[in-house]
């Protein structure tokens, strides 16, 4: 028990083969899950960023990086102080933040934000680029573009956005179910934000954990993600195989098990996954065991409802595939069938 007060850092020096930095995670060459589940879905997304940028995907990285990285908060976000202007003025005023540069004399780009918020409205507007000067003069678009300047570097938050973010994340790790993951005792380690490099099979793949539990004295390690839902928690267990968190579930436990000596927990039991969820339209939150879609997430199969699902070892072959031949406007099936797809019942 030598390891239990390294940091994580002091554990990342140590042993660069399996732990890497964090700032590193995004662009190491490995497999991962977001890889394989869009592979999953269709495989042209391979070729496309699918980054998407909804109020539900910000909010919930924002309650993620309250709860695994409190100090960043105030880094990475920023809370608007001022109203953002609606219609066709936010849209002129995101327009001329977009053209925006530190050298640049905002008068001389009103007329090339104009033409852009034009465009995009089939190219008429209503009113004259003067008329748009003046509204963005004496209507709060000036105070916006020019709190968006001092934010630059920052996502921008409502008040609103972050007092749901900051509610759901304390309800969290307050709930009587899952505050103890949260809770600082002897003998237990809690590390959040974990990225891990380890490979089978031949094929390297990187995980990146919410949060590791090890329990030093009872011998267990925990892994955990964090999820959020604008849906009620109850519809969680209908988005598992939507986004295929079985596939997360399975290969963050091997990840995990493969990994044991760098948290100085050799020999510890690995409990089942968890995913901790909690919902902004009752701020209620639940706690999931993932222990049943480990070997479905590996292995695949058909589900009770029929459904049939491919688990991440198949998916690393096909991902293998698609890459070799550079494939991705057909399924491999497809295209050994010469386009042919058979209509089950």
């Amino acid at each position: 028990m030598a390891m239990f007060h390294q940091s994580l850092s002091e554990l990342i020096t140590r042993k660069m083969s399996k732990i890497i930095k964090l700032e590193e995670y995004r662009e190491y060459p490995a497999l991962n899950y977001s890889t394989l589940s869009k592979l999953d879905r269709n495989p042209e997304l391979l070729l496309k960023d699918t980054t998407e940028d909804s109020t539900a995907l910000t909010l919930g990285s924002v309650v993620d990086c309250l709860i695994t990285d409190p100090a960043r908060y105030s880094k990475d976000y920023i809370v608007a102080t001022v109203t953002e202007p609606t219609g066709q003025l936010g849209d002129f005023v995101n327009k001329l933040m977009y053209l925006w540069r530190v050298d640049t004399n905002l008068e001389d780009i009103f007329d090339l934000a104009y033409e852009d918020v034009k465009t995009g409205n089939g190219g008429k507007l209503r009113d004259s680029l003067e008329k748009f000067i003046d509204n963005f003069e004496t209507k709060g678009g000036r105070e916006y573009f020019d709190f968006l300047v001092s934010a630059v570097g920052k996502k921008v938050l409502s008040i609103e956005q972050d007092t749901m973010a900051k509610k759901l994340s304390f309800a969290i790790m307050t709930n009587k179910y899952t505050a103890d993951y949260f809770t600082k005792q002897a003998d237990v380690e809690i590390l959040y934000q974990v990225p891990i490099v380890f490979e089978e099979d031949g094929t390297t793949y990187k995980i990146l954990l919410d949060m590791l539990y090890i329990d030093h004295m009872a011998r267990l390690i925990q892994p955990i993600d964090i999820k959020t839902m604008s849906e009620a928690v109850s519809s969680f267990p209908y988005s598992v195989f939507k986004w295929r968190y079985d596939i997360q579930a399975s290969l963050y436990s091997t990840g995990v098990s493969k990994s044991l000596d760098l948290f100085g927990a050799t020999g510890y039991a690995l409990c089942p996954f968890r995913f901790l969820v909690g919902s902004f339209s009752n701020y209620k939150v639940r706690n999931f065991n993932a222990q049943n879609l480990l070997e479905f997430g590996k292995l695949g199969g058909e589900t009770k409802w029929g459904t049939k699902y491919k688990g991440w070892k198949e998916l690393t072959e096909l991902y293998n595939w698609h890459m070799s031949n550079q494939i991705f406007d057909y399924t491999r099936e497809e295209y050994e069938n010469n386009g042919e797809i058979l209509l089950e019942v």
